[in-house]
């Protein structure tokens, strides 16, 4: 549902306006918007991971979870990402449920690696 409100978004304020060689605003910021993120693996898929980025690499890539780089900074701040910088995928210990996906709330529990679900 939220992806589908965002695509309808990006087509109304930025498809249908684009005219060539002009530039708006509001178009810059959106296009920073849309890419303020990145993706960051959970904990306790960091084993699976392992196993399926040599022989199944797209499986592996489907263990990532997007989060946006202030939520990442914060993660940084708590010493939840458990990988080197620059070091990828980042890894994060931040409980993570199947339907849910990474579980802020429960910043205060370390997962040491153990899925919630």
């Amino acid at each position: 549902e939220e992806f589908n409100r965002e695509a309808a978004n990006f087509e109304e304020t930025c498809l249908k306006s684009l005219r060539a060689f002009e530039s708006k605003r509001e178009l810059t910021e959106l296009f920073y918007k849309a890419f303020d993120g990145t993706e960051v693996l959970p904990l306790s898929f960091q084993e699976e991971y392992q196993q399926l980025k040599e022989t199944e690499p797209i499986r592996a890539a489907e263990l990532l979870v997007p989060i946006s780089y202030g939520r990442l900074h914060q993660l940084r701040g708590l010493n939840r990402v458990m990988s080197d910088t620059g070091e990828y995928p980042v890894v994060v210990d931040v409980p993570y449920d199947s339907e849910l996906g990474l579980d802020f709330n429960e910043l205060s529990k370390q997962t040491f690696g153990v899925n919630i679900t």
